[in-house]
């Protein structure tokens, strides 16, 4: 293994010979004696809740097995007949700090070798950003390079030069990009090729393929996973890529990477479920259990009518259409996680059979109480540093930036009980987790009335509540008593918005509202929180709430119209940039006819092509035009039009979606705006 030292002058490597060991079922076979494997007979518990020991074989290879013998690992491991396999698909990184109780980013000291240092404190990291220009075009020749702010121009010899002095004169820990594994790496190289400049970013030369990235489909949506350009030596950190760094920064970036025993380089990749994944599967390796290879539990049988009532998910209900004053918002801290460790819900948990458990509501799933589940030991400490981050996070935006990473590992720890390529999934923890939060929901929505609230609408862990404010802390306290998860006071609106549904004027839809919550706008589930609305309706709704502000609903209704007014005049003159209207929208790959189908053809035709899950940039030129040439324009276009009715058409649905809860809706709109 080698290992990247950081102390407070240098950087330097060392390497450390480590080997890992798999397990077998059954004794030994013959082709391990061939093989000139070492093994021995052991007795081990498998993970997630094997209690009793099985009789495995512990299989130590020795060395990395050349693959070039193989005609692929299946053919490897079809030599074991119906065997079954332990730990032989663990990330071999995170197994050697699991074995070695070390953790990236952390101190340590080195003496042949490993000892854990005192202290928590993060290393000094050094950053440099790199942006080039132009993008886009691998066979443009690179005209500026900024590095940290500072602008490098001249020939593109000359250019790449100083980047190689640079590199050499402030030693980076951190290569920051935007689209580096996308682009800008690979862009960089093959120009450092053309201009003859051996280009080194990283502290050892690594290689740089220029391969494209893969696409895959997940609930629905496509998403493109660009081939990574890792560094040896150094962190490469596409912000344009990376979850974790978009939702943390580096501090919460690395938090998350020391948690997770996964080094930051390729955390910076991995969504927060592979995070949690490999820390339950610390978890469980340090409890001595060894770990099924690819093993996906099955669902257990059910009757048709427990079938009904298991699948089912959190509370919505449906909100009370129109504006409300005197509203405050309760919502229950990280509730699923808390749920998953009050009442102990983990796959090894399932099935008490000795006597001592918990009955999940509605269900009858019996949950032991005797044992701690794999889940709750991995959840539990995740909940107390991120409740620690939070209480130290007024005016620290580093803990507050932890914080926020440290959110996203909760939420996704509760989706992965049911995704069905977790390591640890069974369906019944995640029916169950569900089970407990709407009994939840419900008692705190019943507390409430008791004690004279009306309840607006209801969440999932979140409740709107019409009533006297004086009361709230009366009312946390009750229903922390009563469900033993801390509700927290949100806040309390000046006022807020339940849209309705356009299909039914009189039904709200529950993911969209907006108010004014503590002196700050909340607006959820409008255009002006995706990212696909072009930057000129988002400021035209922007502008609408600011009308709104100050709770004067008739002078902010007449402002909103003048708001729409001024912006239709806009658009019909044609004094709106082409910028300002760009769609940008995720390319699915499915064939038809529409403006993202257009978009990717004349992407294709200027030597660009976008694979399914990437996302393409448009204009709308002419609205349902058969020709992708005629439809939409692209950036790389001459961009010289737009179709101003089909943009007047979608400004009016844009003020709709704040108009709506005060009865004025898009025909309404255009009406009273065509007589201003």
């Amino acid at each position: 293994m080698t290992i990247w030292l950081r102390t407070s002058k240098h950087c330097y490597k060392v390497t450390d010979d480590y080997d890992p060991v798999f397990y077998l079922q059954g004794a030994a076979p013959e082709k391990c004696r061939k093989m000139g494997f070492q093994t021995r007979q052991v007795s081990k518990k498998v993970a997630p809740g094997g209690d009793k020991p099985v009789d495995v074989t512990e299989v130590s290879p020795g060395r990395l097995i050349d693959p070039k013998r193989y005609v692929s690992a299946l053919d490897f491991f079809e030599g074991f007949g119906e065997r079954e396999f332990f730990n032989v698909d663990l990330n071999l990184e995170h197994r050697y700090m699991v074995d070695k109780g070390i953790s990236p980013v952390s101190p340590v000291e080195w003496n042949g070798g490993w000892k854990k240092a005192p202290g928590e404190e993060y290393p000094d990291l050094r950053i440099l950003s790199l942006d080039p220009s132009p993008r886009g075009n691998m066979h443009a020749p690179l005209e500026l390079l900024v590095l940290n702010g500072e602008n490098i121009t001249g020939d593109e010899g000359t250019i790449l030069e100083e980047l190689n002095c640079t590199l050499k004169r402030y030693d980076p820990d951190v290569v920051l990009t935007r689209g580096g594994d996308t682009f800008v790496l690979p862009y960089l190289y093959y120009r450092g090729e053309l201009s003859g400049v051996n280009l080194e970013l990283g502290r050892e030369p690594s290689l740089h393929l220029l391969r494209e990235g893969r696409s895959h489909e997940s609930y629905g949506r496509v998403i493109y996973r660009p081939n990574p350009q890792m560094l040896k030596g150094r962190i490469h950190i596409d912000a344009d890529s990376s979850f974790m760094y978009s939702q943390g920064g580096l501090e919460g970036l690395l938090a998350v990477s020391r948690l997770s025993k996964i080094p930051p380089q390729k955390m910076a990749r991995y969504s927060p479920g592979r995070a949690v994944d490999h820390m339950e599967m610390e978890v469980a390796m340090k409890r001595g259990y060894i770990i099924p290879w690819k093993r996906n539990m099955a669902e257990d049988f059910k009757p048709l009518g427990q079938l009904l009532l298991a699948d089912r998910g959190g509370i919505t209900m449906v909100p009370e259409v129109g504006i409300h004053r005197g509203v405050s918002k309760v919502d229950f801290a990280s509730m699923y996680p808390s749920l998953i460790v009050r009442y102990n819900i983990s796959p090894d948990t399932m099935g008490c059979t000795c006597g001592d458990h918990n009955v999940v509501p509605e269900l009858g799933y019996r949950i032991c109480r005797q044992k701690k589940g794999l889940i709750p030991r991995t959840i539990e400490p995740i909940l107390e540093m991120r409740r620690n981050h939070k209480a130290m996070s007024r005016g620290d935006d580093a803990h507050s930036r932890k914080a926020d990473a440290l959110k996203w590992l909760l939420v996704t720890c509760f989706g992965y009980t049911g995704y069905k390529k977790a390591r640890f999934s069974k369906i019944e923890v995640h029916e169950s987790i569900t089970a407990y939060g709407r009994e939840t929901l419900l008692k705190a929505a019943e507390i409430a009335q008791e004690m004279g609230y009306r309840v607006l609408h209801g969440i999932v862990d979140s409740l709107w509540l019409k009533g006297d404010p004086e009361h709230i802390s009366q009312l946390l306290s009750r229903v922390n008593r009563a469900t033993g998860i801390e509700l927290e006071h949100e806040g309390d609106y000046s006022w807020v918005a339940f849209s309705p549904s356009r299909g039914n004027k009189t039904v709200g839809v529950p993911t969209r509202y907006f108010g004014v919550l503590d002196g700050k706008l909340e607006v959820k589930g409008l255009h002006l929180r995706r990212h696909d609305t072009p930057p000129f309706f988002r400021e035209v709704q922007m502008d609408m709430f600011e009308h709104l502000m100050d709770g004067d609903l008739d002078e902010g209704r007449k402002g909103c119209l003048d708001v729409v007014r001024e912006a239709r005049v806009k658009l019909l003159r044609g004094n709106v940039t082409l910028e300002e209207l760009t769609f940008t929208k995720n390319y699915s790959g499915r064939s038809g006819l529409s403006d993202v189908s257009a978009a990717h053809e004349l992407y294709k035709e200027a030597g660009m092509p976008i694979r399914p899950g990437q996302k393409v940039r448009y204009v709308v030129k002419r609205e349902g035009s058969r020709n992708p040439g005629e439809r939409v324009s692209i950036p790389h276009d001459p961009w010289d039009t737009y179709d101003r009715r089909f943009y007047e058409k979608y400004l009016f649905m844009i003020a709709e979606e704040v108009t709506a809860p005060m009865g004025l809706w898009r025909e309404d709109i255009r009406s009273l705006v065509e007589r201003l």
